[in-house]
């Protein structure tokens, strides 16, 4: 009597195949810098820092649902990855404002995270800092009936209630120490600190009770984990912006 062996080889490798097809195709897909017709207005390699990079492609979606984001990086290290969005059929473009030199990447990626197509591009020129400000260390100052910014400096370390070697470019994952002297108009009012990288606010803090003084001293920190050009805004009760000043994460 012979015995019959069977052996099944390619029916546990069908789900993880399964679960890397992708949820859309990129039939095309380019850096531009302007957008004409719905069309790439050219193909570009090389930018200047304040310019603005659009990623125009052509997609066809594959599965109900789908969606596709951008993730950014500049030297290796990540920038900022915009929110999904759906992965319609025919032509979507998003720009990125080029803030610094160096060189930048866009992955385009499905769902699930699955890099679908990259395209990289060199950027020439200094640091522009967010929103029209001239340089990464510069400053704007506002008004209010509450409280003024005497002093906003910048640090990595508080001690004896004073910031330790003030500075304008930290390392990422450093801890930024942002430190206030104020002018507290009323009896007692509140402050808080917004925080953004690029154009993207990331993080406000919670109100701090500031009391009325010619000279009152507080401070706040982000621990800062992406690479570019940062902001931090000065709030009011009224969430008015009092000061404004920039820094560079390296």
């Amino acid at each position: 009597m012979r015995t019959l062996t069977f052996v099944v080889v390619a029916a546990l490798s069908l789900p993880a195949f399964a679960q890397e097809t992708a949820t859309f195709e990129i039939l095309d897909a380019k850096v531009t810098s302007a957008i004409a017709d719905k069309e790439a207005a050219d193909t570009k390699t090389t930018f200047t820092t304040g310019e603005k990079a659009y990623i125009w492609m052509k997609v066809k979606p594959s599965a109900e649902g789908a969606t596709l984001a951008i993730k950014y990086s500049l030297d290796g290290a990540a920038v900022w990855a915009m929110d999904p969005v759906p992965a319609r059929l025919g032509r979507l473009w998003y720009y990125k404002t080029i803030h610094a030199p160096g060189a930048w990447k866009a992955e385009i990626v499905d769902g699930a995270d699955k890099v679908i197509k990259e395209l990289t591009w060199t950027a020439t020129g200094d640091v522009v800092a967010p929103k029209g400000a001239d340089t990464a260390a510069a400053s704007e100052t506002g008004t209010s009936t509450h409280f003024a910014v005497v002093d906003l400096k910048l640090a990595t370390e508080i001690k004896d209630r004073e910031p330790v070697a003030p500075t304008t470019t930290f390392a990422a994952k450093s801890k930024v120490f942002a430190w206030l002297k104020l002018e507290v108009k009323d009896p007692e009012t509140q402050v808080k600190l917004r925080w953004s990288q690029g154009e993207k606010a990331v993080y406000t803090s919670d109100p701090v009770t500031v009391k009325q003084a010619p000279g009152w001293r507080t401070w706040l920190y982000k621990t800062v984990d992406i690479a570019g050009a940062w902001k931090v805004d000065v709030l009011d009760t009224e969430d008015k912006v009092v000061h404004s000043t920039q820094f560079n994460v390296n």
